[in-house]
């Protein structure tokens, strides 16, 4: 038994030390998640962890809603996503990297998803959408990776319908990871109004609400 606790322990130290090193070395260098641990993202233990019910339950994602995901990686969360819409909604999903798009589509054209899921290849900073175009706008551990913070919140407020939500979960050990406070600062900074903030420090939610 003191093996056992010994060898979690040192698992444990392990883990702090890689994640120090690794936010230190994204302080200078802030590149999305690479598509090859697109696997590691989606593992099972995360899926019990994290899961996505969890998170969306957070978000209020509704039926016949219009969902915006930024960063969806391999669709980890947004098959859940366009089940809960339902045939009526749609999920639009931007990815910086053409291989992240390329899985979810397989995965939605597999699941007889494509016309409910809709990707694009594109930047969070810049989005090819009109206008007050969403009910919501979500992100999972992605805020960490985009270089120009400011103007991303600042272009989802612009395609957010008025009283639209923007839902961010962050999680640890991602070494992006943002403090909720961090975040809140940046979003009503940028004239969102926050609604509320759900979970602990390890995984939590914030919500926040577009005004007139």
């Amino acid at each position: 038994m003191r093996i056992l606790t010994l060898i979690l322990c040192l698992l444990l130290l392990l883990v702090f030390h890689v994640m120090v090193i690794a936010r230190i070395v994204r302080r200078f260098i802030k590149v999305p998640c690479p598509h090859q641990f697109v696997r590691l993202i989606e593992n099972p233990v995360r899926r019990v962890l994290f899961g996505p019910e969890k998170v969306l339950n957070r978000a209020g994602i509704l039926p016949g809603m219009r969902i915006l995901e930024l960063g969806p990686g391999g669709g980890f969360l947004t098959v859940e996503v366009a089940n809960i819409v339902g045939e009526q909604g749609i999920v639009c999903c931007i990815d910086i990297q053409p291989e992240m798009i390329k899985t979810l589509r397989k995965k939605a054209k597999k699941l007889g998803l494509e016309e409910r899921i809709l990707e694009v290849v594109g930047d969070a900073s810049y989005l090819p959408y009109p206008d007050r175009s969403f009910d919501i706008a979500y992100m999972v551990a992605v805020l960490g990776e985009i270089p120009e913070q400011r103007r991303a919140i600042r272009e989802i407020w612009r395609m957010l319908k008025n009283g639209g939500t923007l839902s961010i979960t962050e999680i640890l050990p991602d070494p992006d990871y943002s403090l909720p406070r961090t975040v809140r600062r940046l979003c009503e900074g940028m004239g969102f109004k926050h609604v509320s903030t759900r979970g602990n420090l390890f995984c939590y939610t914030s919500n926040f609400i577009k005004g007139d």
